[in-house]
């Protein structure tokens, strides 16, 4: 298997972009078959957004209502099917249209009745061994989670297909590499279980930069940093072994926050006035290391960073991220996002999910100076079509250990295809690959990459 310092490379898909019949991406056949075409790529990393469950009314993976729970809507009929649990017949009712966009509004009532019909049938068998098992031994968050067997029982089924896919993808040397959101939702099951652990007088967000004028206000409570260090960052420890479970490498999104975080009065509208204050820092990576000496973590550090964060980035030797839309602007000779400047300890990549494709960016976002900025970079001529490839290719010939493409740029995809507007859009976390839009040239093309430039064990 590989390890973290070995040069490679891997593709950003989250779950719910992958095709399937029922609205959205889920763990169902779907899923294998994209763990398949990575290991015919010679990819050896699956990159995914966070899990856990969703807020009905914005369905951001980065505002999560439970640091344990994972999301049912990610829970595959299909495979629920094979157990028995449910027919053909009741799968075909439920098939919607195909198409590059989630459905949620009617994906989620559709699976929820699906997964209803499938736990009266499974309450009526014999064999509760399993799930009973499974309460007591996960009784320490599934407890606070929910007192209803039927959502305990949805959280039995999603562990069991989430853990049989990551068996399926290891043992094709493949790595899951998850994404731990910082913040929850102030609705989340945890602020309510431990109201001590949160500042319900704070709101999280970041200060006015690259991505909004006024900032980001997120609209989720802020830490109280000294009652979880009172309690020995418990609440912490359980959440990052909860998803090292999941996943082989976690991005801990938003890392800056660990030193400081921006912190805006409960109730303003803008991050304008915000201010900075301290965050947990060494105190709880040093946790963190005793606990998981492999310390297998990808620090975000992107957006406003300071001398502190990088001190604690480097403190605890984390991998750092690159991000090369972010090169051609005008320090472009001097950008740490150039890859001149690149460092073998970091995640290069094309774009985030945050970003637009980028295909987007050059044809929308970028303005006349990087792009010929990035035209004398390079020098060759550049159109839109081209660049995905072109900074794909760029990435994948860089010093950075790890290369990851979003796979909307190794699909060479236009601006609809982004995946997330970070100032808010009813049309973020929607698109999804299209049945077979993922083909034989694009996966002899990554595997001559790998190759070409050394990507392979």
């Amino acid at each position: 298997m590989t390890t973290f310092s070995q040069r490679s490379a891997g593709i950003l898909l989250h779950i719910t972009s992958l095709p399937g019949p029922f609205g959205t991406g889920d763990l169902g056949p779907s899923a294998y078959h994209f763990a398949d075409q990575l290991h015919l790529a010679k990819q050896r990393y699956w990159q995914v957004l966070p899990v856990n469950t969703l807020h009905p009314e914005h369905l951001s993976p980065y505002s999560p209502t439970s640091s344990m729970a994972g999301e049912p809507l990610l829970i595959s009929p299909e495979l629920l099917a094979r157990e028995g649990l449910l027919t053909p017949a009741q799968l075909n009712k439920c098939h919607l249209p195909i198409s590059d966009k989630a459905n949620f509004e009617k994906a989620i009532p559709i699976k929820a009745a699906l997964l209803e019909i499938a736990y009266l049938n499974f309450s009526q068998s014999e064999d509760q061994a399993a799930f009973e098992h499974y309460c007591q031994q996960e009784a320490h968050w599934l407890n606070e989670f929910t007192g209803h067997p039927r959502e305990k029982w949805y959280q039995f089924k999603f562990d069991q297909q989430w853990s049989a896919l990551k068996s399926y993808c290891n043992e094709k040397g493949i790595l899951l590499f998850g994404d731990l959101p910082f913040y929850m939702h102030g609705d989340a099951v945890d602020v309510k279980s431990h109201p001590g652990f949160f500042n319900l007088n704070g709101t999280g967000g970041v200060p006015p930069d690259y991505f909004s004028e006024k900032g980001q206000c997120w609209n989720v409570p802020v830490y109280n940093w000294d009652a979880l260090k009172a309690d020995n960052y418990s609440w912490w420890i359980r959440r990052i072994q909860r998803n090292l479970t999941r996943f082989d490498l976690l991005r801990l999104d938003h890392f800056r926050a660990f030193s400081a975080y921006w912190e805006i009065p409960a109730g303003e509208t803008t991050a304008v006035n915000g201010q900075w204050k301290p965050g947990p820092g060494a105190n709880l990576f040093n946790e963190f290391q005793k606990l998981f000496p492999a310390m297998p973590f990808i620090a975000e550090d992107l957006g406003t960073i300071d001398e502190p964060v990088r001190a604690l980035q480097e403190q605890f030797n984390l991998k750092g991220m690159r991000v090369l839309q972010f090169g051609f602007g005008d320090d472009m000779a001097k950008s740490d996002h150039v890859p001149h400047h690149f460092v073998s300890n970091v995640v290069a990549v094309t774009g985030t999910h945050d970003n637009n494709t980028t295909r987007g960016w050059y044809e929308e976002d970028a303005d006349r100076n990087t792009r010929l900025n990035l035209g004398q970079y390079t020098g060759i001529q550049i159109t839109g079509k081209k660049v995905p490839r072109i900074l794909g290719r760029m990435a994948y010939a860089s010093v950075a250990n790890i290369v990851i493409l979003p796979m909307q740029d190794v699909l060479e995809l236009p601006a609809n295809a982004r995946m997330n507007h970070p100032s808010g859009s009813h049309k973020n976390w929607k698109w999804r690959m299209l049945p077979g839009e993922f083909k034989k040239k694009e996966i002899k093309r990554l595997r001559k990459w790998v190759k070409l430039y050394d990507r392979e064990e």
